[in-house]
């Protein structure tokens, strides 16, 4: 099993919303050259393949204030928080190198007083108030969409109420390759979608793919080496046949 960390999660939420957001709103402004290093920067964190591998590398301190960061700048301008207070934070993707992972979920209600209590979905194990793991499986695949139920309230005497969050998680099984001068070992989904920034073993060897979901390495390993994530054994993509 793997775990993910909700601290990392919820910055990856945050960089999402407003790479969807501020370009609608405000796309003419942020053309402006004013605005270039910090759009680049927006970018450059949201990239696929990129962003994973960016963020996995700050301690939870970094992502805590690079979040609260981001939220205290946009928060009149981009709604970075869910709608109804109530913000889901779990991982949007998940590699599933064998049988299934546990992902931590997260919940956050800043608009509702202390006291809230959650409704998890079946067969999550609650760890405390405001967090729980839950057990993916490949039986999922390719999508799977958690939902939450948060019941509280808004005042001290004002009334209870329901208030709901989702969130969509890709569930993606990885696969490996060989780069064509045999320097690099490339893991990716069967799509060619890249495993960045994700602890992979080649033949008892512990190494972390780049941005680009590779590993460099100094002898191309055997068409029948073995490559695994956290103990479960990661299968060589298979090449298409010549016609």
């Amino acid at each position: 099993m793997t775990a993910t960390s909700g601290p990392h999660h919820r910055l990856a939420a945050i960089v999402d919303r407003l790479q969807r957001e501020v370009p609608d709103r405000f796309g003419i402004l942020l053309a402006a050259p004013t605005f270039s290093r910090g759009k680049a920067a927006l970018d450059a964190l949201s990239r696929p393949g990129r962003q994973g591998a960016v963020i996995a590398d700050l301690s939870v301190e970094e992502v805590n204030w690079l979040a609260d960061e981001l939220e205290r700048r946009w928060t009149r301008l981009v709604p970075v928080r869910m709608e109804g207070g109530v913000q889901l934070i779990c991982p949007r993707e998940v590699w599933l190198p064998g049988g299934g992972a546990r992902i931590d979920l997260q919940v956050r209600a800043p608009q509702l007083v202390d006291g809230w209590e959650v409704t998890w979905p079946d067969r999550a194990v609650p760890h405390g108030p405001a967090s729980a793991s839950l057990e993916v499986t490949e039986s999922q695949a390719p999508v799977t969409v958690i939902r939450v139920r948060v019941a509280g309230r808004r005042l001290p005497d004002g009334p209870r109420e329901a208030l709901h969050a989702s969130a969509r998680i890709e569930l993606r099984r990885p696969v490996w390759s060989l780069s064509d001068d045999g320097t690099r070992v490339r893991v990716h989904d069967a799509a060619g979608y890249p495993a960045a920034g994700i602890m992979f073993e080649i033949e008892g060897k512990t190494q972390k793919t780049d941005e680009d979901g590779e590993i460099r390495v100094e002898m191309p390993p055997a068409a029948e080496a073995r490559v695994t994530m956290a103990g479960a054994p990661v299968p060589r993509s298979v090449p298409p046949a010549e016609e």
